[in-house]
């Protein structure tokens, strides 16, 4: 190990090192920068697949969710939340109106962002609460067909519900404005007093899942034998189709300049060794004539190596943080603003393709007689 080290010290001080390790780190930079940026994207891709659906696992049907759904989410620490959808006619004093009816349960929704206002056709305020049982909130079509103001009664039914707010945008709904039917939202308690949901009812019912990745697979699995006939599953990457397709797209451009830059990477360093094998075959001549053994002189070219690795795969690692970093402030307006934290777990591939690269690719040409 001392003679590794002290060797591999004069060799730095000589620059008999520099081509090795600038390819190395090349390498280390170009992996973990790709890495970085990869898993930042896609992570904010997936958040943001997850606010069309206001959750990270939808389940929709006609018939209402089984309990024990609830009781395993529950136990499994998921978090869930209802709603249940339905058309229907609203009338408020004389004017009547064909609109979609959703009463949702607390902790809608569970992904995304829902804005209100006061005041109809604004971005609206984003809201962490619900219609309060009694109020309704409606979308800004429906206010101004109906001629509304705030206070407003609104007859659902065989209830009033008074208007409290006017919907902005909902995350799984989006108010899209050619939607057939404006938007009308209440309370999930107050479903059963309007008597609207009948045998034969147009009624979708919707239960929303939303967990952490390892958390949600197990349940997901569980849940995915649970399903009847009427039930329809949906994750953030199903819930749209072309979202899908983009984010496949995108992970295999990226893998496949990963792989660029990993080839490439190899190919240098190969060069650099055995330009650095040439430079030191009489130095393991001399080793070999004083009586040292063929596995000694590899372990000392192990060693040498490993240090290298080690040593540069670090910097290739902070090179590579720094270099993902500017390249998402350069293109900024290429790439979903408010990305995620990186998850510095993603730099381990990167550290050991780094150590993976320099043994297989240098090894062989630093020992003696190959």
């Amino acid at each position: 190990m001392k003679i590794a080290a002290k060797l591999l010290w004069r060799e730095f001080n000589k620059g008999e090192l520099n081509l090795l390790i600038v390819a190395l780190l090349i390498a280390v930079t170009s992996m973990s920068s790709v890495s970085l940026i990869t898993n930042r994207v896609a992570t904010a891709l997936l958040q943001q697949a997850g606010d069309l659906i206001a959750a990270d696992v939808l389940v929709s049907s006609t018939e209402v969710t089984p309990a024990d759904w609830l009781k395993k989410a529950n136990s499994n620490s998921i978090n869930y939340t209802k709603t249940v959808q339905f058309p229907s006619v609203v009338l408020s004093d004389d004017k009547s109106h064909l609109v979609s009816i959703k009463a949702v349960s607390n902790g809608y929704p569970l992904r995304g962002e829902l804005k209100t206002d006061t005041k109809p056709y604004t971005d609206g305020v984003v809201t962490h609460a619900i219609p309060l049982v009694g109020k309704a909130w409606v979308d800004s079509r429906l206010f101004n067909a109906l001629q509304l103001t705030m206070g407003s009664l609104i007859d659902v039914g065989g209830i009033k519900l008074k208007v409290s707010r006017i919907i902005s945008f909902e995350p799984d709904f989006g108010g899209n404005l050619f939607s057939t039917a404006p938007r009308l939202m209440m309370n999930i308690n107050d479903l059963a007093a309007t008597g609207l949901i009948v045998p034969g009812s147009r009624v979708k019912y919707k239960t929303l899942f939303a967990a952490e990745p390892q958390a949600l697979d197990s349940f997901k699995s569980w849940l995915k034998k649970q399903l009847r006939p009427t039930d329809r599953m949906q994750g953030i990457k199903d819930a749209r189709p072309e979202l899908k397709t983009a984010l496949d797209r995108a992970d295999r451009f990226l893998g496949l300049s990963a792989l660029v830059a990993v080839m490439l990477a190899a190919i240098a360093i190969a060069l650099a060794s055995s330009r650095y094998a040439r430079r030191h075959e009489n130095s393991s001549a001399i080793m070999r004539t004083f009586g040292a053994r063929q596995n000694t002189i590899l372990g000392i070219f192990s060693i040498q190596l490993a240090i290298i690795g080690f040593i540069a795969s670090i910097l290739g690692l902070v090179a590579g943080y720094i270099v993902h970093e500017g390249i998402i402030v350069y293109f900024s307006q290429l790439i979903p603003r408010d990305l995620p934290d990186a998850n510095l777990f993603t730099l381990l591939p990167a550290f050991s393709a780094g150590m993976l690269l320099i043994f297989c690719f240098s090894l062989p040409a630093l020992i003696p007689g190959y």
